[in-house]
């Protein structure tokens, strides 16, 4: 009997241990994230992460307890075979999400969830941010890591404790007061049951991100995905539709009209760019000088804002006018997205061609789905391009996709809507062109990219600019969403902040900022209003920016919250605890409301599509 107490209690803790094991390695895997946190502080990283490894590994012991209670008192053994399979099922997975997690966090800035699995249908692409020798090296160590983990279960745990057994049903009398004991550190103790809002304890994300025990993370946001996402109950249904009623009122006929009305139209969504490298230096050189030069030649939003964090947010929203959900995209519920609106059918109506030119998968993310349910004419994809052309991690370089797109250009019937997006600028950044900036760090070598996406669009816009077609087209400039590296929480403003421009020969007026907050999803209405089309369906989130009585702001979205910003309150509010992180106590006001009342709305039309 106290052979198999001591192996089951070993047991348990074996468990634990391994997540905190991957938690110490998670941590000084960042040393210049974590150098910002206090002695203590670095400890209550564990301190709080604990509930969670708990809650985890009390899932983990269910199936084996059960076991146990059932099958200790018969003569024939299933116990030691049953350990053993056990353990090889469990530990492969455990260790996969723990240096996923890793590994992906320097680019998501948030822990694994659900939506991980929504990019396995593209492994390819999955893991292109990484090179091959960093991919073999991280299959070795999960390799090294099985064996070693195997070892210590099968030499130290498994061997001492089977070797004298012997059935009984005591052990069955034990189990059955185990088992539904386990309960309680399932649930987190005896009050509500835990959620992601233990690990949350500290202004610093990564502190928080930190704590959160990646696995957990992971299966509790696929069994409580309908409740995370979508249950955003805190305002009256006639408190939500009085407050968007107000906030999207507009007064037609105040838009200047500053677009040719039948012009083209030339859309590049450019990978990851923020506003924080406009008119940037490092030393002696502009991040993206191309980019600077042609802004007094165009109109340029200032207070411009990403949805979301990821490109297929982005296209939602600057296609669709769709804002960004936190935990998914509605890119990912085919049956939803027939009844959005879509710029590419409006204009269709109006005799516009149109084509999307992306040099990458088009599968990754339901891209390809999106698109055709969009109504694209031509979708180009890596596959039209030359097998000649040497592709990076992600694939054909900005040069030759830009270049594509003046070819399309020229070949385009008119009126058209092309639509281009880049992808050198997206890590691992790996471009051909000699590094402009020393690469002594993330953000050089992202500089570098952009500087090398910034040059193709310089030399597209020498190309551009000697076509018939720029007389009578516009083209916008955009990001498809902001750069984490712009922000050391995940959720600040600089991380959202993106530029727009608009630039061509279809402008009547030039050297024009606008300067109210807008975002991705305002950029249909205003468009469409340029050009006077009316829609064939409301975009019900977009507002004219252009137009003066429309008002002033703009909402994203990140994993556990979303930000609102307008020209006198900034707004956080985070899910998992409940409250605005940004603020020094939960109140109440007229501003927050809107806040609120914006997400509250789109959650419900999400669901009710």
């Amino acid at each position: 009997m106290k052979n198999i107490a001591l192996f089951y209690i070993k047991y348990l803790l074996y468990w634990v241990v391994i997540q905190s094991f991957f938690r110490i390695i998670f941590v000084f895997s960042y040393p210049s994230l974590i150098s910002e946190l206090g002695f203590m502080d670095k400890l209550r990283i564990f301190s709080h992460g604990l509930p969670l490894d708990l809650s985890l590994v009390g899932y983990i012991m269910i199936l084996p307890t059960l076991i146990l209670l059932l099958f200790s008192g018969f003569k024939f053994n299933i116990l030691p075979p049953f350990f053993k399979i056990y353990t090889l099922i469990i530990l492969p997975a455990i260790i996969l999400l723990s240096i996923t997690n890793i590994v992906t966090y320097e680019y998501w800035n948030t822990p694994i969830d659900k939506s991980i699995f929504d990019y396995l249908n593209t492994p390819g692409d999955t893991v292109s941010s990484l090179n091959t020798w960093f991919l073999i090296v991280l299959i070795l160590i999960c390799i090294l890591l099985f064996y070693l983990f195997g070892f210590v279960f099968y030499r130290i745990l498994f061997n001492k404790h089977w070797k004298d057994y012997k059935p009984s049903w005591l052990y069955s009398l034990v189990f059955i007061i185990v088992l539904p004991a386990l309960i309680i550190p399932i649930r987190g103790g005896f009050g509500m049951p835990i959620n992601t809002g233990v690990g949350y304890f500290h202004v610093n994300s990564f502190a928080n991100h930190a704590a959160i025990n990646p696995v957990w993370n992971v299966f509790y946001t696929i069994t409580e995905s309908e409740s995370m996402d979508f249950q955003f109950n805190i305002l009256s249904n006639t408190e939500v539709e009085e407050i968007i009623a107000n906030l999207h009122y507009s007064s037609d006929g105040n838009s200047p009209a500053y677009v040719m009305p039948g012009s083209n139209v030339v859309v590049i969504l450019l990978e990851s760019f923020s506003q924080a490298m406009i008119q940037h230096w490092e030393g002696d050189q502009e991040v993206i000088p191309a980019f600077n030069r042609l802004i007094p030649e165009g109109i340029f939003f200032s207070n411009f804002y990403a949805t979301g964090t990821m490109t297929d947010r982005g296209l939602a929203a600057i296609i669709s006018g769709y804002p960004a959900l936190s935990r998914t995209c509605i890119f990912r519920y085919e049956r939803k997205l027939n009844d959005l609106s879509f710029l590419t059918r409006d204009l269709e109506s109006h005799g516009y061609s149109s084509t999307f030119i992306y040099g990458g998968d088009i599968d990754f993310a339901h891209i390809r789905s999106y698109m055709v349910t969009a109504g694209f004419d031509n979708i180009l994809t890596e596959n039209d391009f030359s097998t000649n052309i040497k592709r990076s991690n992600w694939g054909v370089p900005d040069e030759y996709v830009l270049q594509r797109l003046i070819e399309e250009c020229d070949q385009s019937t008119q009126p058209f809507f092309n639509v281009c997006l880049t992808l050198s600028s997206h890590s691992p950044f790996d471009v051909p062109m000699d590094p402009v900036f020393e690469e002594t760090s993330h953000k050089m070598s992202f500089y570098n990219s952009a500087f090398y996406t910034d040059k193709c669009l310089g030399e597209f816009f020498s190309q551009a600019k000697m076509k018939e077609w720029w007389e009578n087209t516009l083209i916008v400039l955009l990001a498809d969403h902001g750069s984490r590296i712009c922000s050391q929480v995940d959720y600040g403003q600089s991380r959202f902040h993106i530029p727009m421009l608009w630039i061509g020969g279809a402008l009547n007026k030039t050297g024009i900022v606008v300067d109210k907050y807008s975002s991705q999803t305002d950029f249909p209405k205003t468009l469409l209003n340029q050009l006077n089309i009316n829609p064939s369906i409301e975009y019900k989130y977009s507002k004219d920016i252009l137009d003066s009585t429309t008002a002033s702001f703009a909402q994203y979205t990140f994993p556990q919250g979303f930000g609102f910003v307008n020209d006198s309150t900034y707004i956080v509010y985070h899910y998992p605890t409940n409250g605005f992180i940004n603020l020094q106590e939960f109140k109440f006001t007229q501003d927050t409301l809107v806040g609120l009342a914006y997400m509250q709305s789109v959650i419900t039309d999400f669901i009710n599509r």
